[in-house]
């Protein structure tokens, strides 16, 4: 489940970096863990948060108004769950549409629907409203209906 955070919030490929790191720096701070809190949540956060400053520290700061480059390199789904580009079942037109996402909508999307979570599992561990996570999983698959050539999301 974490690593699905990361993979949604970081650049391809960096996914277990940010995890590695995320764990490292966590674990300086299981101190601070709520008492009685979501374990789960309060990791996620880190991952987040760990993502977010590799994205910083990747950009340069002429490029900072800018979006990222998007890569088109092959994509697949290895029997692991990663990306990998010798894999089948997964072509380059859904890992660009699903690289244009929002990282929280792409992550509340695979995590609801590719890990089949609970919605209020979802929203504990993206730390946002129950009836958000419904409606970036909604507004997601819209758009990637719309981006692959499908019935055009309702506005």
């Amino acid at each position: 489940m974490l690593w699905v955070v990361a993979a949604s919030h970081a650049p391809r490929g960096e996914a277990d970096d940010v995890l590695q790191d995320a764990s490292l720096a966590a674990l300086q701070r299981l101190d601070r863990f709520p008492l009685g809190g979501d374990f789960r949540a309060w990791m996620s956060q880190f991952v987040r948060y760990t993502a977010a400053n590799a994205r910083r520290v990747r950009r340069p700061a002429s490029d900072a108004a800018e979006p990222p480059a998007r890569r088109d390199s092959p994509a697949g789904v290895a029997p692991d769950g990663r990306l990998d580009p010798d894999a089948a079942g997964l072509d380059d037109a859904l890992v660009s549409a699903l690289e244009t996402l929002e990282p929280d909508a792409r992550a509340a999307l695979l995590l609801r629907v590719v890990l089949e979570l609970p919605v209020a599992e979802v929203a504990a561990t993206l730390e946002i409203p129950e009836n958000t996570v419904v409606s970036h999983v909604h507004r997601a698959r819209a758009a990637l209906r719309e981006r692959l050539g499908g019935v055009p999301s309702p506005r």
